[in-house]
């Protein structure tokens, strides 16, 4: 997506890393401290469940 920005966390599985989660937002708009602390909980949760743990 032209001008935009992201940033993305990975999800773990096994301790493989099986996906990703992302948000993506136009850059005018991008400031990195805001979403990814929840980006990276989210990925932390979802692997979590993943290994049998959530």
């Amino acid at each position: 997506m032209p001008g935009a920005s992201c940033i993305a966390a990975p999800v773990f599985a096994g301790g493989t890393a099986v996906a990703a989660l992302s948000v993506a937002v136009p850059r005018s708009r991008f400031s990195p401290a805001q979403p990814a602390p929840a980006v990276r909980t989210a990925a932390l949760g979802l692997s979590r469940v993943l290994r049998g743990g959530g």
